[in-house]
């Protein structure tokens, strides 16, 4: 059998959509770093937080300190939830290993999570695009 015909995954580095893979890795993970910026910037003007202490922050303890003091501000109680689930996913991206298919991850309750695809990279990035545009609401408030 021919090699190429067996390597099912874009996230092989010989499949012939690795290119479209590393695009769309590159996509997804400036959109993450999006949604962080976003939080930082809730937590500068809309909590007078420091501006140089966030930067530094991972993105899970600005998460701790925007989920303290959510209430303080409107629409971001309702943000929590999905910044959570978010950071969970952003971490599987970030922190995932690259294995024969793409990348994998397992995270402390030893599930696996894969991004093997496009289309999973493109999921992520869609997911991590939606919640860029609540914290945008939040931010930026009518």
């Amino acid at each position: 059998m021919d090699e190429a015909k067996a390597i099912k995954h874009a996230g092989h580095p010989r499949h012939p959509d690795h290119r479209e893979f590393l695009e769309a890795l590159g996509a997804a993970m400036f959109m993450a770093a999006s949604v962080n910026g976003h939080m930082v910037d809730i937590a500068r003007k809309h909590l007078d937080m420091d501006y140089w202490e966030l930067i530094r922050l991972p993105m899970g303890l600005l998460k701790d300190k925007l989920v303290v003091r959510a209430e303080e501000v409107d629409g971001l109680a309702e943000a929590v939830p999905i910044i959570i689930e978010i950071l969970a996913l952003r971490n599987a991206l970030a922190h995932a290993l690259p294995v024969r298919d793409g990348l994998h991850y397992r995270p402390k309750d030893r599930s696996v999570i894969n991004f093997y695809d496009v289309e999973d990279l493109r999921d992520a990035e869609r997911r991590f695009s939606a919640l860029r545009k609540d914290l945008n609401r939040v931010l930026h408030p009518r």
